[in-house]
């Protein structure tokens, strides 16, 4: 479960919760660097691993968070080659509620050290809108038909 939104009180004992760790003592400083336990990186919301460290940083930060998944219709050769076919195959992202912003990598499976998607052009939805993965898995542009 993620911790509170910004504007509720947080604590270090709930930090310490949300990393399923012991309520022993731990310093700010440990726990922002992920030197009580790892930082989840898919968390849309993280600590900045910089000082000077804050609470704050915690705000909505999730340590189960995963990869979303979303079908998919490609890849294609071009951006006209897919249209009008809706997405029908699974695909994972890192992109949380922005799945088509460019940066999103995207996966084949649910694992975000598995192997990406192919490079081309994919459609999702009902297939009138598509985005362009690269060759390193990553959304570099989106497109309508």
């Amino acid at each position: 479960m993620a911790l509170p939104a910004s504007g509720n009180p947080i604590s270090i004992s709930q930090i310490l919760t949300e990393f399923d760790v012991p309520q022993d003592a731990s310093s700010l400083e440990t726990l922002s660097t992920g030197g009580t336990a790892a930082i989840n990186a898919l968390s849309t919301s993280k600590p900045n691993d910089a000082a000077p460290y804050a609470l704050s940083e915690f705000y909505s930060y999730d340590h189960a968070a995963g990869l979303t998944e979303l079908a998919l219709n490609g890849p294609h050769g071009d951006s006209n080659a897919g249209c009008g076919q809706p997405g029908d195959t699974g695909f994972f992202h890192d992109g949380g509620g922005s799945p088509y912003a460019n940066g999103v990598t995207y996966y084949r499976e649910d694992d975000d050290t598995g192997p990406t998607a192919e490079a081309g052009f994919y459609m999702y939805g009902s297939g009138e809108s598509g985005i362009s993965i690269n060759e390193s898995g990553v959304v570099d542009g989106q497109f309508d038909c």
